[in-house]
């Protein structure tokens, strides 16, 4: 992770979301008649190739501690991650040279679903630099807050 940073870089994470071009809209027609050519074709994405059991442990086998322990861990890493793009240290993506869109970045962090009458809407808070934020921890009927401070430098 240490070559994403932009401590190395003269880049901030969101510096170039203002001067990207627009993405194209394609066509309806089009868009239906790729669908449906996908759904048509049978998917391999439906085969278990390791026989039955967990599809995952295939891929990631078991780590090790408790599940409290592996909790933490990803915890500590998630705010790290979240850390890294609030005072935009992640360097920005890109393809060779041009620089690509990094706004869904700002999804992953302080944002929720609002259930409404007709359809949910998505509410999205996250804002760059601050000092503080809490992360709910949800355990079987109980919310927790769990506030994390960083300290500059």
């Amino acid at each position: 992770m240490a070559s994403r940073l932009a401590d190395t870089l003269p880049e901030r994470t969101f510096q170039y979301q203002n001067s990207l071009p627009p993405l194209p809209v394609p066509s309806l027609e089009g868009s239906l008649s790729k669908y449906l050519d996908a759904v048509r074709i049978p998917s391999q994405l439906n085969v278990n190739f390791g026989g039955p059991g967990p599809y995952l442990e295939h891929f990631w086998p078991p780590a090790e501690g408790n599940s409290l322990q592996r909790t933490s861990v990803v915890t500590w890493h998630t705010l790290q991650y979240w850390d890294l793009l609030r005072t935009e240290r992640l360097a920005p993506q890109k393809a060779g040279k041009t620089p690509l869109d990094m706004d869904q970045f700002r999804m992953l962090y302080s944002t929720c679903k609002v259930p409404g009458v007709k359809k949910d809407t998505i509410r999205n808070y996250f804002k760059t630099g601050g000092t503080s934020s809490t992360a709910i921890c949800s355990c079987q009927t109980h919310l927790m807050p769990l506030t994390r401070f960083f300290t500059a430098g």
